[in-house]
């Protein structure tokens, strides 16, 4: 039996062939002008197709949402039962046996019922392809000195000769000597250059710069749990308890706000913690954001993102980040390791050089080339046979 494709790869082709590339947020605003039940209420946030093009969600929970995505970029309907099949879903056929919601009922009549075959293309595998490129300088060898060939002179003029060749010789060699010295304070001085970082922007104080939202997870309804199947609200806490990813690749529970920023964010704070045993495989909790810039500021649909995490199988704080995910491979750093039952507060300063990290008000790394984002969730991602139990707490939100 052939397995369906792959969700991510099979909508991203999608979005590429039937809405011109457009991106991600032009998609969901499209969606939410069509399908939204109530006026100022989005019915599919652009976190969630960002989620989907990212393979984070293998299996998608409200089917209503992808169909609809499937309606608006105009599939047909065996090409819409490709595409659901790929979430884990029903076909249109047997969904329009079983709908009772409204919204429902609107989605699944956007295919008539008269088409009766089922399609069962399947899209071709698409493996990114990232290439590092080295290149190596090797200088030139030099020879001192060109040939010189001699006659046999008297004596007088071979000792006149050779107090020329002496002060020629001692002459190239002051000249080499000054061109090393040069050379040497050049590649000193690009070196530094190089390796030279701007300042780290200091953490602004409380009293200064007020946070424009704040939430202890008290008040469940500010959040999306839809991606999310292992998800609680305990004792003022987010707790993830996500049990061993028995895929093949990467998964993750996705926490999205219910309300979008819509404005550049400068700074994002949170305490995480995992409450892991030592004998487990530990997976990740923390945030993720995108990396914007001037080619996401177009919508032109690149995945361009920042994961912050704590756990993993390094057992640290560790980022991981893209500004164009298909043009640049995937980069990685590890900041301090971490311990179970220990909370730890991250921040995410943003200036106009990028983004600075801080655990513990102490900075981490050089300065990240991902500049403001407008969106982020909060999810708890694991490698392949990852466990991981843990929680964010007091998250604050700085435009």
């Amino acid at each position: 039996m052939t397995e369906p494709p792959d969700l991510a790869i099979l909508l991203r082709k999608y979005i590429r062939e039937r809405f011109d590339n457009k991106g991600s947020q032009a998609l969901a605003r499209r969606v939410n002008e069509r399908f939204a039940e109530q006026p100022g209420v989005d019915f599919l946030t652009r976190n969630t197709i960002d989620n989907w093009l990212r393979g984070h969600a293998k299996n998608v929970r409200e089917w209503e949402k992808l169909a609809a995505v499937a309606a608006v970029l105009g599939l047909s309907e065996p090409e819409a039962d490709e595409l659901l099949r790929a979430g884990g879903q029903l076909s249109i056929a047997e969904k329009r046996l079983s709908t009772e919601r409204a919204i429902q009922q609107k989605i699944v009549a956007c295919w008539p019922p008269t088409v009766a075959d089922l399609s069962g293309t399947t899209s071709s595998d698409f493996t990114p392809n990232h290439t590092n490129g080295f290149i190596a300088v090797r200088p030139p060898s030099k020879e001192d000195a060109d040939p010189i060939v001699e006659s046999m002179p008297s004596q007088n003029q071979r000792e006149q000769e050779g107090t020329t060749v002496t002060v020629y010789n001692t002459r190239r060699l002051l000249l080499l000597g000054g061109l090393l010295v040069l050379l040497a304070l050049v590649v000193l001085a690009s070196w530094q250059r190089l390796n030279a970082q701007p300042t780290p922007p200091p953490i602004p104080p409380e009293a200064t710069a007020l946070p424009f939202f704040i939430d202890d997870f008290t008040i469940s309804g500010r959040w999306d749990l839809s991606e999310a199947t292992y998800v609680a609200f305990n004792q003022k806490r987010l707790w993830f308890d996500t049990p061993v990813n028995g895929t093949r690749g990467w998964r993750a529970d996705v926490v999205n706000p219910q309300w979008n920023v819509d404005m550049p964010i400068s700074r994002l704070r949170f305490t995480v913690g995992l409450e892991m045993p030592l004998d487990q495989t530990w997976g990740s909790v923390g945030v993720q954001t995108e990396c914007y810039s001037k080619r996401y500021a177009d919508d032109d649909g690149d995945n361009d993102w920042l994961l912050v995490y704590i756990g993993g199988a390094q057992r640290t704080v560790w980022l991981e980040y893209t500004p164009m995910e298909e043009q640049m491979p995937v980069q990685k750093l590890h900041f301090n390791p971490i311990a179970s039952g220990q909370p730890y507060t991250i921040d995410l300063i943003w200036t106009k050089p990028g983004v600075q990290v801080y655990v513990d008000d102490k900075l981490q790394g050089p300065v990240i080339p991902c500049l403001h984002p407008r969106q982020f969730n909060l999810n708890a991602g694991l490698n392949p046979g990852e466990q991981v139990r843990g929680y964010i707490d007091d998250f604050q939100v700085w435009k």
